[in-house]
């Protein structure tokens, strides 16, 4: 004799008013889905359909996969886009340490043979400077003070550090930084 197992079933609107036992199986009739209910959740827990489960798992996986292009969509090829390196990030960290080990050094003395010059600065309001040059972008009017008489032929605008500027005459064989100034209007 052939047994039947039958659930218990009912309409949408009658199972959810229905609270019942944990681990019991409702059939809706409107909708032909299962509803499991957990002793606590009126009207139960509606189950996903088969197609509905799919639907899912496939958005999950494409979100996982973000879009990417077709040669990076699935474990091996990304195994074999790394060379199959179970180590890759030990490979690429060792490779970076090997790039800054091998990165070049000058000594002062090759920066010099460069004839870049050097600058130093000793305090915010006085910087040294031997050889090369250097681009002020901003200073006003208070911050120097201009000689009171024209100077000579010949002579440079010297500064004693602290803002005062004069007139004065380059040493015959000076190595030192000077530069003619074009004074417009004092």
């Amino acid at each position: 004799m052939a047994k039947t197992l039958q659930f218990r079933r009912g309409t949408s609107a009658e199972l959810d008013a229905i609270t019942g036992a944990e681990g019991e199986i409702f059939v809706d009739l409107d909708t032909n889905r299962i509803r499991v209910h957990d002793g606590v959740t009126q009207g139960g827990i509606e189950l996903a359909t088969f197609s509905e489960a799919v639907a899912y798992v496939d958005s999950e996986l494409s979100a996982l996969v973000n879009n990417a292009p077709g040669v990076l969509d699935t474990l091996n090829e990304l195994a074999d886009a790394i060379g199959d390196d179970e180590n890759f990030f030990v490979t690429v960290n060792n490779n970076i340490n090997t790039a800054y080990s091998n990165a070049v050094s000058y000594t002062d003395t090759e920066i010099t043979n460069l004839n870049l010059g050097t600058i130093s600065t000793q305090d915010a309001n006085n910087i040294n400077i031997t050889g090369g040059s250097i681009t002020i972008d901003s200073f006003t009017s208070s911050d120097i003070t201009y000689p009171s008489a024209d100077g000579s032929n010949g002579q440079v605008i010297a500064t004693d550090g602290a803002g005062s500027l004069s007139f004065t005459d380059l040493p015959p064989s000076s190595d030192t930084f000077a530069r003619t100034l074009s004074l417009w209007s004092l």
